[in-house]
């Protein structure tokens, strides 16, 4: 399928579109509109609930012409199910995968079924149907396994993968990363194993353990190159960005995240997109340089206020980070309020999908009512953060609340007590540098945009 030849050069509109005219030219069209897809989620579930009622033996039996239609429909749908995702737009995405399920079904199509289940699980997993979405996760590995399918098995297990990064399960994001990313290697196929190694890094680095990040990222950097994959290059760069900042390596992550920057930013990508912005205003603030970190910034709540919606735990960071370099742009004099008030929303709506998200959420609050003066409600929302990222085994986040305190403190003894109790969080993890990075907080250029 040329659609799948798109993908995998990174070619996500190109995809799309070979995708959407492959249903099209099979009289399936897929819906013009978010509209049209809504109604095409809640016709196809109804189908589904009415379907489960009748039993096998009264559904009609397709002839051979018939069920290879629905078989390369099904096929379509489910790669579309991936574009859409990848692309920000969750209703098409959840309209996609029902179609898909409910082809696979009628053509006894194994193979998509599993790639179906897998794509449910992930979806109920994400609106915090965990039962559902461990229910559809065992359906997927138990049809894989029957049929010795192991490209299926490794799909069901990147994406649970993916679905344990929201939850901060950050054991199972490895084993469950790696798994499906050496199943992938097994059978020669490096698109789906870098991202499979992509996610495992993930649950490396938001347990602090920044050295097993990297191993990931180094092999998704050399499969990506060796393929000329721009955007898993542009992955692996930004990715290293953010270890080299946790490292308090400011410089060398700035230009790592440039690099990524001209590999992605015209990807219709939103995932990438934000985790990469994310970063690089982060770098770009600690560099002193505002104005890319203003635009970094207002690129990333540009796609939110477009609706793209990127539904998944590891794009947590990008939007944190936004929130974060929003706000001591704010407090430079910069005229970002309504960039700000925008990531502090969606940082709200990730809290309540993700517990990932939550001490973000509530450091981000604490600074606003440590700026707007109210000390105390500042200090339960630091207190918050700190017990949810302590309980999260998230580190990186649990340094973070001292240095905001210790940026945002009113005296002197205040501030030293902060940097200290960062400091003992983070010279375990190698990464003491970071508070020399992160003590100043504010923008050093007075030239914000």
């Amino acid at each position: 399928m040329l659609s799948v030849a798109a993908f995998g050069v990174a070619d996500l509109s190109e995809s799309i579109a070979y995708a959407e005219q492959a249903l099209r030219g099979l009289g399936k069209p897929p819906p013009e509109s978010r509209l049209g897809a809504l109604r095409a989620v809640l016709g196809a579930s109804g189908r589904r609930v009415v379907g489960l009622a009748v039993p096998q033996r009264w559904r009609p039996v397709l002839s051979r012409e018939a069920s290879e239609v629905v078989l390369e429909a099904s096929l379509a749908w489910n790669q579309l199910s991936t574009l859409y995702f990848f692309a920000g737009d969750p209703t098409r995405t959840l309209a996609a995968i029902l179609r898909g399920l409910a082809a696979a079904e009628r053509c006894g199509a194994d193979a998509a079924t599993v790639q179906s289940y897998a794509n449910l699980g992930f979806v109920f997993g994400t609106a915090r149907a965990g039962t559902v979405a461990r229910h559809y996760f065992g359906q997927a590995q138990r049809v894989a396994r029957r049929r010795g399918d192991t490209r299926g098995r490794a799909l069901a297990l990147y994406l649970e993968a993916m679905h344990c990064v929201g939850l901060a399960r950050w054991q199972e994001t490895r084993a469950l990363g790696i798994e499906a990313a050496e199943l992938f290697e097994s059978i020669s196929d490096a698109h789906e194993a870098e991202i499979s190694r992509t996610i495992a890094a993930h649950g490396f680095y938001y347990a602090g353990d920044v050295v097993g990040a990297d191993e990931q990222i180094e092999h998704v950097r050399r499969m990506a190159s060796r393929r000329s994959n721009a955007q898993h290059v542009g992955w692996a760069k930004f990715m290293s960005a953010r270890s080299l900042l946790a490292r308090g390596e400011a410089a060398q992550a700035f230009a790592l995240a440039s690099a990524a920057k001209d590999l992605i930013e015209h990807l219709p990508d939103t995932l990438s997109n934000v985790m990469l912005d994310g970063t690089l205003a982060r770098a770009a603030l600690h560099c002193g340089n505002t104005a890319v970190a203003t635009a970094a910034c207002r690129r990333l709540t540009g796609r939110l206020n477009r609706g793209e919606w990127p539904a998944t735990g590891q794009c947590v960071d990008g939007v944190a980070a936004a929130a974060e370099v929003l706000f001591w742009l704010r407090q430079a004099g910069g005229d970002v309020t309504p960039e700000l008030r925008l990531a502090m929303q969606t940082l709200r709506r990730f809290a309540l999908l993700f517990p990932i998200a939550a001490p973000a959420f509530h450091r981000a609050r604490a600074r606003l009512s440590a700026a707007a003066g109210h000390e105390a409600a500042a200090q339960r929302a630091w207190q918050r953060s700190l017990a949810i990222a302590t309980r999260l085994h998230m580190p990186l986040e649990q340094a973070l609340v001292h240095l905001d305190q210790a940026s945002l403190a009113r005296s002197a003894e205040r501030r030293t007590s902060a940097l200290a109790e960062a400091r003992a969080v983070l010279r375990p993890l190698g990464c003491e540098l970071f508070v020399e990075l992160n003590a100043g907080g504010r923008p050093r250029d007075p030239a914000v945009g």
